[in-house]
């Protein structure tokens, strides 16, 4: 899906709940995404998630 191909965005507590559940979606709908958040280690993790859902999009 290319629904948000070749956008960016900035996703404020994104490595947690709802903000990694969107930031997920901006992923898979071919978005290129800034994650912050506060949860130590959380960005890294958050940051992998969303990596291996664009490689399972082709993106």
């Amino acid at each position: 899906m290319t629904r948000y191909g070749g956008r960016k965005a900035v996703v404020l507590d994104g490595t947690t709940g709802l903000g990694l559940a969107v930031a997920k979606r901006l992923v898979e709908g071919g978005a290129r995404v800034l994650l912050t958040g506060r949860a130590r280690g959380g960005e890294l993790a958050a940051a992998v998630a969303c990596r291996a859902l664009r490689i399972l999009a082709g993106g």
